[in-house]
């Protein structure tokens, strides 16, 4: 799959980093990352101990948000407004979730959606908090399981395929201690299926091939080059440059 040397190196990148790991999840508002706000923030933060990454720390918690939660969220999350109202606003809750990421590799999953909610409630607290890196677990399902092979990536579906659950009775998918739970077990399972890939790509003889035609290809802000040969198409992106 095209992605994976790149999603690869920037694990092994992260981890030779010696930056704690910290995997965490977001319920929230609504689905936009500029109009919503964190309703629930749950985490559990990683750290190489002899070798092995192990739990050092976690936080879960609820926040009132400034705005009231729809009755589509309540039903999706469980969490109503009448739960929040007597939770904290996320200007006393912020600092405990600034430290508590601060200086981390971040591993969501679904990057583009609760890395920017993280972000934009510090932009409102003042706070220039900002990741020692990203990693995307939902990238990395992408990369690793092909479309044929599960109902969906969706959280839920990927980890019925590895058969993972966060054993935590009482609670299920859309609530961000279990979702976080569960990323933090297909993210150790990732990288093990990436370093197996690594193994068996090393031991593979390089097969040579005939190139056919090279084709340029673009479409709005994508560019690629597509070379096709008497084996199959490949082909190179020039904004990811991979």
């Amino acid at each position: 799959m095209w992605r994976s040397s790149n999603n690869y190196e920037k694990i092994k990148k992260a981890l030779k980093s010696g930056k704690d790991l910290v995997v965490f999840d977001t319920e929230t508002t609504g689905f936009s990352t500029k109009t919503s706000y964190i309703i629930e923030f749950a985490g559990k933060k990683y750290r190489n101990i002899n070798g092995k990454y192990k739990p050092v720390d976690s936080v879960s918690v609820y926040i009132k948000p400034p705005v009231p939660v729809s009755s589509k969220i309540e039903e999706l999350t469980g969490i109503t407004n009448k739960m929040l109202d007597e939770k904290l606003p996320e200007e006393v809750v912020f600092p405990q979730i600034e430290s508590f990421l601060e200086d981390c590799v971040w591993i969501v999953y679904n990057e583009k959606f609760d890395v920017p909610m993280v972000l934009s409630m510090a932009q409102r607290m003042h706070s220039s908090l900002q990741p020692f890196m990203t990693l995307d677990a939902l990238d990395m399902a992408r990369d690793l399981v092909p479309k044929s092979q599960t109902k969906s990536h969706k959280l839920c579906d990927i980890a019925e395929l590895y058969h993972v659950s966060a054993n935590i009775e009482g609670l299920a998918f859309h609530d961000a201690t279990y979702d976080a739970e569960v990323t933090a077990k297909l993210f150790f399972v990732f990288c093990d299926e990436y370093v197996e890939r690594a193994k068996q790509k090393s031991t593979v003889p390089l097969m040579k091939t005939k190139v056919t035609s090279i084709c340029p290809w673009k479409k709005g802000r994508m560019q690629r080059i597509y070379v096709n040969t008497e084996h199959g198409t490949i082909y190179y992106d020039l904004m990811s440059k991979s």
